[in-house]
């Protein structure tokens, strides 16, 4: 139902579940985050019914600046999360949760409030 490895492009039929999977996460997240987090959202083709999607939830979360970085990696590290870097305009600072090795689950993209993204 969600999952995908890792390089691998496969477009699946829209998942009710989806959306309540999104919504627990983000609590999490936002748990985690505390105040350095002013707002997460579930984004991407996931959040979209009908829409076929890749079967990976993509989260948006919205910090006040991009200077708490290093406190943000420590938070979610600790809940299992990796940090994958700064792709700066390509989805800024990415954090993955893989189900397994390899096998992707959730992408959570750390952009500052007034960026474009």
């Amino acid at each position: 139902m969600i999952g995908l490895k890792r390089h691998t492009v496969q477009l699946v039929a829209h998942h009710p579940d989806w959306a309540d999977m999104a919504a627990k996460v983000c609590f999490q997240i936002r748990d985690a985050g505390g105040e350095l987090i002013a707002d997460v959202q579930h984004i991407g083709s996931t959040a979209v019914p009908e829409l076929p999607a890749k079967p990976i939830l993509d989260l948006a979360v919205g910090v006040a600046t991009l200077d708490i970085i290093p406190e943000l990696i420590g938070r979610f590290t600790k809940i299992g999360y990796l940090y994958r870097g700064d792709g700066a305009d390509d989805g800024g600072h990415l954090f993955v949760w893989e189900s397994e090795p390899n096998i992707r689950t959730i992408h959570l993209h750390v952009v500052a409030l007034d960026d474009e993204q």
